[in-house]
């Protein structure tokens, strides 16, 4: 049990460094975590460009990322395209006046990461990466044989 609580403790301490890194940035420009967290994820994520695809892929509470939408949407940091196919579907799109805050907390985000896989060789990356995603496979399958 000792493992699980320490690998548990040590993805949280790494999400709440994390946290503070971007908060810095956030708070530089009048913005939230949660706002800096959007416009990031879709400069990293093309094609997962809708509140939901943040919801499912970030974790972050449907509230917040509607709060959030709107108070960049206000800014005139992002924009809403309706989807061709389907006009239930909305696309998020950042526009010019959030350049500046992407490029600065990309380059946080870069440098947060340089930091924590410091002396973390290429092939130890790949396969951190590899366990990481077979422990979230074994999640979701647990998950869905304890409900």
């Amino acid at each position: 049990m000792q493992n699980v609580t320490e690998m548990l403790l040590t993805f949280r301490q790494i999400n709440k460094a994390y946290g503070k890194v971007l908060l810095a940035t956030a708070e530089k420009y009048g913005m939230n975590k949660t706002e800096i967290d959007i416009l990031l994820f879709l400069f990293r994520n093309p094609g997962y460009d809708t509140a939901t695809d943040i919801v499912e892929m970030r974790g972050i509470a449907k509230s917040y990322v509607s709060r959030s939408v709107e108070n960049l949407m206000q800014r005139g940091m992002l924009a809403v395209e309706e989807d061709t196919h389907d006009r239930r579907l909305v696309h998020l799109r950042t526009r010019p006046e959030a350049e500046a805050v992407i490029e600065e907390a990309a380059g946080v985000q870069r440098q947060f990461f340089a930091d924590i896989y410091r002396g973390v060789t290429d092939e130890e990356r790949r396969l951190l990466r590899s366990i990481i995603r077979k422990i979230v496979e074994n999640a979701k399958v647990s998950g869905r044989t304890a409900q």
